[in-house]
């Protein structure tokens, strides 16, 4: 047998757990701090999901909890009116932002961000990853090995060309009016609007559309738990047995020798700390939680790396043709179309644009721009559209994460995450925007003068502080193809932190192929090389 440790729940960890479950020899143990949701919220839901939200009692309005304000442009999400998925349990010790930051930047969930995500599983860009000193093809692979593990819903169009399908997946729900009307206009000026830079196409999202009974609660938390999340891949493994669970248990350490893998953990119980033996261990923990434990197998006390990100922005839209006041009709609310928009600006690459049907979450979004946005009318809602974009991350602002190692034993080397100033990203959003302004008397979605970027670390689509090399140098935090620093064999970083480049286009299916290519992998290695 084989004992294996995955430290993290997430995405990435989960489908690594997926891939080396198949075989036997493998004996894993799954690592996490393991936060989960309130009981006394999960069984008041129990008490009212049969009900249509329009009919829950009073006692229920809990569960559905908008987004709220903690300093940054979006909303920090809420699951079933729960922080869970960002407390701090200890892994955001030690972390500082400086500037404009995200403070939440690492879960300690299980299942990670995935319980509040967008569901949204686009690939990369096979312009974005023919750089790689990854092999394309089982990159590919990899793809189609995470979409048959999970629910998956999107439909045949131009995006096609640029994201093959590859899978089976299952229609969407029902389009609200204005995505309807909005690519119908796209389908008549199709060709005019591909030449202006700007192609149209559906959302893709992981989720099981076909059992959706629209009700205006994805983006506060599905009732039927509907959207797809890491726990939904962990928890089955757990209850068969066949993975050993280890919540309350955070890694702070990592060291290796010839013989083995060492994982050094803190007991959130009881404060003790113990070692854990492994013969290999993958490590999931997102990129700066795994960048942080990263440097406790260096003896440099300390790296300043730079932290790629696609830079997310807002971008509000309105339409001169009215549908009707979305209050008055229940629809899901994910993603339900995009825009990809190319600019001289971007040099080939392009920005990628989420356009959601409404919330209630958008309202807090908009008071600088419309007065009191809890306020706006019916006729204005009716015309209002909401998107939110993202930069490729080489025209983001740039910024680092310097990590620092320290003598107290029972918690993770310090880190700072610093955004540059400067930059030429205004440059870009102004692009994009005269993009949108050429082709919006063709799809009648009008864009206000009104881009503004959020914070660092607020798209959760960051990484690159690990990034794959063919030949990773000594003394560096470079890793070689299977997610391993110059010098170790048996400890594998399989997250966002060993992406090569962050492209504007959506994240978390290529972080979960890449943990699938690499757990994979491992099982071809007959013994520790």
């Amino acid at each position: 047998m084989s004992r294996v440790a995955i430290i993290g729940s997430g995405p990435a960890g989960a489908t690594a757990v997926e891939m080396l479950a198949t075989d036997p020899t493998q004996q894993i143990d799954v690592l996490d701090i393991g936060v989960t949701l309130e009981p006394e919220r999960a069984a008041l839901l129990e008490l009212v999901k049969q009900l249509p939200p329009r009919s829950w009692p009073a006692s229920a309005t809990t569960l559905t909890e908008q987004p709220r304000h903690i300093g940054s442009m979006l909303p920090e999400k809420r699951v079933l009116g729960s922080d869970y998925p960002f407390r701090n349990e200890g892994q955001l010790d030690g972390m500082v932002q400086e500037g404009a930051s995200n403070e939440h930047v690492t879960s300690g969930a299980l299942g990670g961000f995935s319980n509040v995500w967008g569901a949204q599983i686009f690939p990369f860009p096979r312009e974005t990853t023919s750089g790689w000193p990854i092999d394309g093809a089982e990159l590919r692979t990899a793809y189609r090995d995470v979409l048959r593990l999970i629910p998956y819903a999107a439909v045949e169009d131009d995006f096609a060309e640029i994201f093959p399908l590859l899978g089976e997946p299952a229609g969407l729900p029902v389009l609200s009016p204005r995505t309807v009307r909005t690519m119908d206009r796209y389908a008549k000026h199709r060709a005019r609007v591909r030449r202006l830079g700007v192609t149209l196409g559906h959302a893709r999202l992981a989720f099981r559309s076909a059992e959706c009974h629209p009700c205006n609660l994805c983006m506060t938390g599905c009732p039927n738990d509907l959207i797809f999340s890491a726990r939904h891949l962990l928890k089955p493994r757990i209850r068969s047995g066949r993975v050993r669970y280890f919540d309350k248990t955070m890694a702070v350490r990592l060291s290796e020798s010839a013989t083995g893998a060492t994982v050094h953990v803190k007991n959130l119980r009881t404060g003790t700390l113990d070692r854990l033996e492994y013969d290999r261990v993958f490590v999931a923990c997102g990129a700066i939680a795994s960048t942080r434990l990263a440097v406790s197998l260096r003896p440099q006390p300390s790296y300043t790396l730079p932290l790629q990100e696609a830079a997310q922005f807002l971008i509000p839209m309105l339409s001169a043709a009215s549908t009707s006041d979305p209050r008055d009709y229940d629809a899901f609310t994910l993603n339900q179309f995009n825009a990809l928009v190319s600019t001289p600006t971007l040099h080939g690459d392009v920005a990628f644009i989420h356009f959601y049907p409404f919330n209630s979450a958008m309202l807090g979004a908009l008071p600088t721009i419309f007065g009191n946005g809890r306020r706006l009318s019916g006729a204005l809602l009716a015309r209002l559209s909401v998107g939110l974009g993202y930069l490729p991350s080489g025209a983001s602002p740039s910024q680092t994460i310097e990590v620092r190692a320290h003598s107290d034993q029972g918690r993770l080397p310090d880190a700072v995450i610093r955004r540059q100033p400067g930059g030429l990203y205004r440059e870009h959003l102004r692009a994009v925007w005269a993009s949108l302004a050429r082709v919006a008397p063709l799809l009648d979605l009008w864009p206000m003068p009104y881009m503004p970027i959020a914070a660092a670390g607020k798209t959760y689509h960051f990484g690159s502080t690990l990034a794959h090399s063919m030949a990773p140098r000594a003394g560096t935090l470079q890793t070689d193809t299977l997610g391993r620093l110059a010098g170790s064999r048996r400890i594998h970083f399989v997250d966002g932190s060993t992406l090569p480049s962050i492209p504007a286009t959506t994240f978390t299916l290529t972080v979960m192929a890449n943990a699938a290519r690499i757990a994979k992998s491992t099982l071809g290695i007959e013994s520790v090389q």
